[in-house]
């Protein structure tokens, strides 16, 4: 007996540098888990190879992360953890008050697009160099 497939969401974006529509799929709590490991260990590798497994994976293999720009990446990003986690990000922020206590922020993720501009090609990094 196989083991299920996992249903999952499927969402559309337009990556912002080439303008290609790309399905994505939320992150998923291993996935999730892999990354807090990663910044855990405060390795650059295992960081490296943590957001490379979720850019591929949650894509399904359609986008290469070592041939994105950092703000594709970036961009790629913000869109999994939107649907992933939430749209709140909480901050952590010290009061500046007498005494000083740990306040917790929470503040929505806006994704804007930003208005089309003519193309001006320019050399760039790739964000992963393999």
């Amino acid at each position: 007996m196989a083991l299920p497939k996992l249903n999952t969401p499927i969402y559309e974006l337009e990556m912002p540098s080439t303008g290609e529509t790309i399905k994505y799929r939320p992150f998923l709590v291993k996935e999730q888990k892999n990354l807090m490991i990663a910044m855990e260990s405060e390795n650059n590798n295992d960081m490296k190879n943590a957001l490379v497994e979720i850019i591929s994976g949650c894509t399904f293999a359609k986008v290469d992360p070592f041939a994105i720009t950092m703000f594709d990446a970036e961009y790629l990003f913000l869109n999994f953890r939107s649907k992933s986690v939430g749209e709140k990000v909480t901050f952590d922020s010290i009061s500046s008050t007498p005494s000083p206590e740990l306040t917790y922020m929470p503040l929505p993720l806006v994704i804007y697009s930003l208005p089309e501009t003519t193309f001006c090609p320019l050399m760039y990094t790739s964000l992963f160099r393999k």
